[in-house]
């Protein structure tokens, strides 16, 4: 069975469908549907899709709207539902405008910073390429900017409920608590100290946390550095110089060595030349006498 541009009014959007349903399998059938979905609401798409519940269970805790652009085929039950680990997908969503709160994973990221403001995130225009495959939701590198902190975000969760993502943040140094602040001062000492130089942090302090564990007991670990690139940057070309100023000096003592040798090559040749000229002029006067 084939279908075509069919249009439908639901959960506060509209949805376009085309695609076919197949049963050459009547205990198996299959969908290869394309979606186009336009300013749904997030909360309700959450209650009547259990694809949803199981691979975005942050739409729980978003209120908002989203459009997205989606290919999508699986292979069904008796019941007509997804199975899920047959599910193959992918897509182009953009949160229009939302609110994510009481998200456990952003919680833990908040405390782990020392950050309040940080529990709750205000979207805007957020786009995101997306792929589901072997019971995984994959998602490609995406930004998110709010209150001040850019949060660059990649990575993938799964229908168990694990997750596995990788945030690149860069926040406002007052944004942070006092033991954030603590911990990256340390890492940029250290560094300072490696290298020779005298950096300071900097208004804005880049950190790189992992999330890891499930939505409901999410684990966090944190690395810091200097978001503005400065003391990196001063760091390594505190290192290069120093490189670079013992490369001279190598090449100086090699070089002076080289014409060492070469004045005592050029003196012995010249001493040799002047004792057969010697030599020879002593010949011939003899033989004149």
């Amino acid at each position: 069975v084939y279908f075509k541009d069919m249009d439908l009014n639901m959960l506060a959007g509209t949805v376009k469908m085309n695609g076919s349903y197949a049963t050459v399998n009547p205990k198996k059938p299959k969908v290869d549907i394309d979606f186009g979905i336009e300013k749904m609401d997030i909360q309700q798409a959450f209650n009547a899709f259990n694809t949803i519940k199981l691979l975005a269970p942050v739409a729980k805790y978003t209120k908002g709207s989203f459009s997205t652009n989606l290919k999508f085929n699986s292979d069904l039950d008796e019941g007509m539902m997804p199975i899920y680990s047959s599910i193959n997908a992918e897509g182009l969503t953009n949160i229009i405008q939302a609110l994510v709160e009481g998200f456990e994973p952003v919680n833990k990221l908040a405390a782990a910073l020392g950050s309040a403001e940080m529990r709750k995130l205000e979207l805007n225009n957020v786009l995101a390429k997306f792929k589901i495959s072997n019971g995984r939701l994959n998602v490609s590198p995406f930004d998110i900017k709010v209150k001040g902190v850019v949060m660059n975000v990649v990575g993938s969760n799964g229908i168990d409920q694990t997750m596995d993502y990788n945030l690149a943040l860069n926040v406002p140094r007052a944004m942070l608590g006092s033991k954030a602040n603590d911990a990256a001062n340390t890492v940029i000492a250290s560094l300072n100290s490696k290298a020779g130089t005298n950096v300071s942090m900097g208004e804005t302090v880049k950190v790189n946390a992992v999330l890891g564990g499930t939505f409901l007991k999410p684990t966090i670990k944190l690395k810091y550095g200097a978001g503005d690139g400065t003391a990196k940057s001063a760091v390594t070309t505190a290192i290069n110089q120093v490189v670079a100023e013992k490369k001279a000096e190598l090449q100086a003592k090699a070089q002076e060595k080289i014409d060492t040798v070469k004045k005592k090559a050029i003196e012995k040749v010249t001493t040799e030349i002047g004792k057969k000229l010697g030599g020879l002029f002593k010949k011939k006067s003899e033989n004149q006498e």
